[in-house]
């Protein structure tokens, strides 16, 4: 398989603990350049602007929230499947 027959990871609703915090994960995840919109007081859609497989997708997208929930001690952000 090659770069754009992966195809790309679909919408993902993240869900933060703390309405608060949303604007600061926003900001995290634009940082990383992954493709976010606010669509809730605590949800946001995200997806990747590249081809990469779902599977390496929800990883990465994982540890970005892993490591933003590090830097903000208390705060949750979960994957709304």
């Amino acid at each position: 398989m090659c770069g754009n027959s992966w195809g790309r990871l679909r919408q993902v609703e993240i869900e933060v603990s703390d309405p608060t915090l949303v604007d600061d994960l926003i900001e995290s995840l634009r940082a990383a350049h992954l493709i976010v919109a606010r669509t809730g007081a605590k949800t946001v859609d995200v997806r990747f602007g590249w081809p990469l497989r779902e599977d390496a997708a929800r990883l990465e997208l994982d540890l970005y929230l892993r490591v933003w929930c590090a830097k903000n001690q208390g705060a949750r952000a979960i994957r709304v499947d």
